[in-house]
């Protein structure tokens, strides 16, 4: 039988009971290969420790004292490592940290601690071998070299023997600690699971799997059993957060089968993801709120070039995040994330068009299904929802042979219409 990798995200290691909790579920499965995040929220009024990281590291880009936000963060370890009873030397560990920041250390290797730091203690909890992600997990000028982080792990992994691995990061060519985005650890989980050849991938959350809608903003979200990647990765691009939505490359191109679970419900079948599913008239939506949108209007702008790359370079000199795009006649609209640098760059970009302007206070919502694929006649029975609960679209961007249509709306909109929309579909 094929090894299983299994990846466990931040609440689920928020304490050293949820750790014992799913150390359990690791013995249990006799899973051989782990790997953890670093540990998240233990209730909504606390903070995440890579959040903390990143204020540490921004105190000292300003030249600011960090040392009592570094101690919390050691308390908060030294809890786990007590609770668990595993010989960790952690003063040993900060003091390397310390060592590496006043050597003025890269934010990568700042906010990768947390990950680092759990997954030794794991380990240790285990009896299984801590593997450090950077001995294997080798980015290139476009992203991970995939051939390079093979022959390293294969290299380095004993059938004998179990492991504990860090996600989140790996390292550059010149050796330098490299992070993911955000949620990272599902993509470090999702390459194990590619270089190993598995079958199944494991994925455990706080929650029972993928739902038709965010539980939090509608009470009647119900758990969906078994969809696809090209599914998933819409609903992770518009804001569902149970997976990152890069991971999904990996496991299609492998057809590994993603399986996403709760840790706190062991029990729980959760939710299958595959490489292709039978059509069903399930439909799921996802939104998120904090974006803008970049609108410029001009005499032919939708077919000059040149002027389109100008756009590009001015939004990629100020570092804005492009959600998507779409084009009009002399017109374009840009969907960005919310940035301080996006009034900087519509300045900069009245200097070259006629009419530049920037809307606040905007969401992307994503409607997602495989019945949606070459389906106009569904998507105008969409719209015809959306109409019906006033909707004020903004935008609307879709590709026929895409399982999503994305529309932009305001803010203030986003929750209802989810909610009336979601009541719509599954009445």
């Amino acid at each position: 039988m094929k090894d299983i990798v299994c990846k466990f995200g931040g609440t689920s290691l928020a304490t050293f009971d949820n750790i014992k909790q799913i150390c359990k579920i690791i013995k249990k499965k006799k899973r051989r290969f782990v790997v953890v995040s670093a540990p998240g929220k233990r209730d909504n009024s606390d903070t995440k420790i890579t959040d903390s990281l990143i204020s540490i590291y921004n105190k000292i880009i300003k030249g600011h004292d960090f040392k009592h936000e570094l101690n919390l963060i050691k308390r908060r370890f030294e809890d786990i490592k007590n609770g668990l009873n595993v010989d960790v030397d952690l003063d040993n560990i900060f003091d390397e940290i310390k060592k590496q920041i006043s050597s003025k250390v890269s934010y990568d290797y700042i906010v990768s601690r947390g990950e680092y730091i759990n997954a030794i203690l794991i380990s240790k909890y285990l009896g299984y071998e801590f593997l450090d992600a950077i001995n294997f997990i080798t980015f290139n000028a476009h992203g991970v070299d995939l051939a390079t982080s093979k022959h390293k792990l294969l290299s380095l992994i004993e059938d004998d023997k179990c492991y504990v691995i860090p996600g989140f990061y790996g390292v550059d060519q010149s050796g330098n600690i490299k992070t993911f985005s955000r949620g990272g650890s599902d993509i470090t989980g999702a390459i194990i699971s590619a270089i190993l050849s598995c079958n199944i991938y494991e994925n455990y959350t706080d929650v029972d799997g993928i739902m038709s809608t965010n539980p939090s903003v509608c009470q009647y979200a119900r758990v969906i059993k078994q969809l696809s990647f090209d599914e998933i990765r819409c609903l992770s691009y518009c804001g569902a957060s149970v997976l990152h939505p890069d991971c999904v490359n990996f496991l299609k191109q492998n057809n590994i089968t993603l399986k996403l679970l709760n840790s706190f419900n062991p029990s729980g079948h959760g939710s299958k993801v595959v490489s292709s599913i039978k059509t069903t008239n399930r439909l799921m939506i996802s939104g998120q709120g904090d974006k803008e949108i970049i609108y410029i209007s001009h005499f032919a702008i939708h077919n000059d070039f040149e002027y389109i790359e100008q756009i590009l370079q001015v939004v990629r000199d100020y570092g804005i995040s492009i959600v998507n795009f779409c084009y009009g006649i002399d017109s374009m609209s840009i969907i960005v994330d919310k940035s301080i640098n996006n009034d900087k760059a519509i300045d900069e970009l009245k200097q070259y068009f006629d009419n530049v302007k920037l809307i606040k206070n905007v969401a992307i919502m994503s409607i997602v299904g495989e019945k949606l694929k070459n389906n106009i006649e569904l998507k105008c029975k969409i719209y015809n929802m959306l109409q019906s609960i006033t909707c004020n679209i903004l935008l609307s961007i879709q590709n026929l042979d895409m399982p999503c249509m994305m529309i932009s709306i305001p803010n203030k909109e986003l929750n209802n219409t989810i909610i009336s929309l979601h009541k719509a579909l599954y009445r």
